[in-house]
């Protein structure tokens, strides 16, 4: 018998980026004969946030370097976009 569910979730990041994902999964089970059940998860989803950006920093600039080294920015990371997973489950 398939089972359906639909997560939603909205985070804050550490830096103030805002995050929302949302996602549905459908359970497929192969045997369910009590108290065994044996079944395959699948799940779509779709994360959106906002770019982070990357930056190089020491993390000890009290500790003298022989190389100078400055806070450089290296990018920005997006990590929006569509996901996917396949489970296995297993009751006993």
């Amino acid at each position: 018998m398939p089972h359906a569910a639909v997560p939603t979730d909205i985070a804050l990041a550490r830096d103030g980026a805002r995050i929302a994902s949302a996602g549905a999964a459908l359970d497929l089970f192969a045997a369910s004969r009590p108290p065994f059940v044996l079944g395959v998860r699948l799940e779509l989803g779709y994360v959106a946030d906002q770019n982070v950006g990357l930056t190089l920093h020491r993390d000890r600039p009290d500790i003298p370097s022989p190389l100078h080294i400055r806070d450089r920015m290296l990018g920005r990371v997006d990590l929006s976009g569509p996901s996917a997973a396949v489970s296995l489950l297993g009751q006993f």
